[in-house]
């Protein structure tokens, strides 16, 4: 079992179904195996090999997600970067894990971390996408993201991946303030993304939104959790409650993730009541616990069930609180998954 078997399942059952939405492009499933197929090939043709470290610092679109599948489907280890961490932090990052290959989307926030790719990084292995941000942005020394897709091989790359081999290190400071990283595999990663559908009942006929950063774990286990399934997922680059609603409408939301802080927003938003959200089944919080009131008040206004989930990156599972807790306890009570 490994993560990325579920993109050729998917592009052959419903090859032309939206699988990412985000605001720079559609993608169907069938142009998401294609395009992850072409990326994982220009990989082995640059010498990446099963088990190699590959960093990942690209935001909230779908070239996020093509990256995690290409390195998926060959068995290469990803290892994100925040966009929050300076140039010290930066350095000792590449310093101690030394990516054979990088993954980049040139912005203001990763201003530094660019410079410091080319010093760690060969030309070839320094895939680079290009943001809005970057226009006026110095050039950089590498392969464009696009580029290399249109010249690279479209068939399977033929690398055989098992379940214990690792997927991703994801990098956490925890409760103790001490970054560490964390690491996952392809097993373990796929029966999360199951458990989205077995605890929620949730299936292919999803459409979930995600407007959190995807380089935080609680926002990439979302999407990917939902394209495993077969779902389609709508990316915000960042929260804003009348997009957020906008959305949800026009586009039927049946499953979204917020923090507290952003459920609060979202409730004061003063045109919330205009917008019709009964679309909206389940809504995850993770972050922070919600107070009694705080959900009794969200799940009236947005009409979804709740689940709070802790522990996403810490120690590889998940401690959900959901359904009726509330109610029934006046308060919470954790529900390990697995």
């Amino acid at each position: 079992m490994n993560i990325g078997e579920s993109l050729p399942r998917n592009a052959q059952h419903f090859p032309d179904k939206h699988a990412i939405v985000d605001a720079h492009r559609t993608v169907t499933y069938r142009e998401l195996h294609e395009r992850t197929n072409r990326l994982a090939n220009y990989l082995l043709a640059q010498g990446i090999a099963k088990g190699d470290l590959v960093g990942l610092s690209v935001g909230s679109r779908a070239e996020h997600f093509e990256a995690l599948f290409a390195l998926a489907q060959i068995g290469a280890v990803a290892v994100p970067f925040d966009f929050n961490w300076s140039a010290q932090e930066c350095e000792a990052m590449l310093g101690f894990f030394a990516p054979k290959a990088f993954f980049l989307e040139t912005r203001k926030e990763t201003d530094a971390l660019t410079k410091l790719a080319r010093e760690h990084v060969q030309r070839n292995n320094l895939l680079v996408i290009n943001s809005s941000s970057s226009a006026h942005a110095e050039p950089v020394e590498a392969s464009l993201f696009e580029s290399v897709i249109i010249q690279s091989d479209p068939g399977d790359p033929g690398v055989e991946v098992q379940g214990l081999d690792p997927f991703l290190l994801m990098i956490t400071s925890g409760t103790t303030g001490f970054p560490k990283a964390c690491s996952i595999d392809h097993e373990t990663y796929s029966l999360r993304c199951m458990n989205y559908g077995m605890t929620k009942g949730m299936s292919r006929d999803e459409r979930a939104l995600m407007a959190l950063p995807v380089h935080f774990n609680a926002g990439r286990g979302l999407v990917m959790s939902i394209l495993y399934l077969g779902g389609t997922i709508y990316i915000h680059e960042k929260f804003d409650a009348e997009r957020f609603l906008q959305t949800v409408e026009h586009e039927k939301i049946t499953y979204t993730m917020l923090v507290p802080t952003l459920c609060e927003r979202l409730l004061r938003h003063e045109r919330l009541n205009r917008y019709q959200t009964s679309s909206l089944r389940y809504l995850g919080i993770t972050g922070g616990h919600l107070s009694k009131e705080l959900a009794r008040e969200t799940r009236q206004r947005l009409g979804a069930d709740l689940f709070e989930a802790y522990a996403s990156t810490d120690c590889g599972q998940i401690t959900t609180i959901g359904g009726n807790d509330w109610d029934t306890h006046g308060d919470t009570v954790g529900k390990p998954i697995w």
